[in-house]
């Protein structure tokens, strides 16, 4: 049964926010012609490499928002 966003808790909201981030970077098409920047790139790679190791570094919801 399919449950409301308005049932869930604080912390399974941002569990399902921080899931559909995470599944759309890893879906990212990198196909696309654009040449993404070196720094970029190194951003990307970082991600990947805490995300594999559990170790990914999460903000505060009022850091993002600033």
């Amino acid at each position: 049964m399919d449950r409301k966003v308005s049932d869930l808790s604080v912390t399974e909201f941002k569990h399902l926010v921080k899931e559909i981030i995470h599944d759309e970077l890893e879906h990212f098409d990198h196909d696309d012609g654009l040449e993404l920047r070196d720094e970029v790139k190194e951003e990307l790679r970082k991600y990947n490499k805490e995300k594999n190791s559990g170790n990914l570094e999460t903000l505060d919801a009022e850091e993002v928002f600033k």
